[in-house]
């Protein structure tokens, strides 16, 4: 009698546990858009660097310093990036959930891959994000590596949609409004959480560094975080280069102007 209660205890445990644990975790369905690429006529993200060849299959944020709570470096497959048109990856994205209690506190934190849509998926390139945490309300960050991260105003439903281009956002001019749409400012070349054009760590200095400093006019191609528009080039002068949206985010009239990222300290 005794081993036949233990064993139906051994059996509840292996068909509950995992049913529990499951039930534990949420859906987090977010959107946003970076300014950097977003292009009003068609409301898409455009894909300059998937169209290269130049999305990482591995998250870069680690390499960056950002050191995540789930602890793992995410990997996509390559076949991933042969999507096109609404469905194309953009770019690596983070996204955290912070406590509502202590803003400074980062309950969650994970990679997420941005499509031109504005939908972030996991790793997979389709589904969204499957994060540990149990339904409720935190403020949600997103964060890219050359764009300035934005936090919603409010405790979010993580259990809802939460579309980062519509919501009201912590802090004062957070975002850049492109027709109505709220995306990330983009500019912050190294990744500090501040665009600045003159200065310590200034990221027109990035970018001219990349190219090599002493031939201006150099273009360089690759997977960089000077590539502030994100089309595979780093460009210091000419059309299309990258210090002009350095300049544009801090307002262009007074280079000694910075804009930091809307988010506590």
């Amino acid at each position: 009698m005794k081993r036949n209660i233990f064993s139906i205890v051994i059996l509840a445990v292996l068909v509950v546990g995992p049913i529990a644990a499951r039930a534990e975790g949420t859906t987090l369905k977010v959107t946003a858009f970076l300014g950097g690429v977003y292009q009003e006529e068609t409301s898409l993200m455009s894909d300059g660097l998937r169209a290269n060849g130049l999305v990482p299959t591995r998250e870069p944020y680690t390499a960056l310093g950002y050191k995540f709570t789930s602890g793992e470096q995410a990997v996509a497959d390559e076949s991933v990036f042969e999507m096109t048109g609404k469905n194309a990856i953009i770019d690596w994205v983070i996204v955290e959930l912070r406590n509502p209690k202590n803003l400074q506190k980062v309950a969650y934190s994970t990679s997420a891959l941005l499509k031109a849509n504005g939908n972030v998926v996991s790793a997979d390139g389709v589904k969204p994000l499957e994060i540990p945490i149990k339904r409720g309300y935190y403020h949600v960050v997103l964060k890219h590596r050359n764009h300035l991260a934005v936090m919603t105003a409010s405790p979010m439903n993580i259990g809802q949609r939460v579309d980062l281009h519509r919501v009201p956002l912590f802090g004062t001019e957070a975002s850049m409004v492109i027709g109505g749409i709220q995306t990330l400012w983009p500019g912050d070349a190294n990744f500090d959480g501040v665009v600045n054009y003159v200065g310590e760590g200034n990221d027109r200095e990035e970018i001219l560094e990349d190219i090599g400093e002493a031939i201006p006019t150099n273009v360089v191609s690759g997977y960089f975080g000077s590539d502030i528009n994100m089309n595979g080039e780093v460009k210091y002068v000419g059309a299309g280069n990258d210090r002009d949206i350095v300049l544009q985010t801090i307002g262009g009239a007074t280079p000694e102007a910075v804009r930091k990222a809307q988010l506590p300290e």
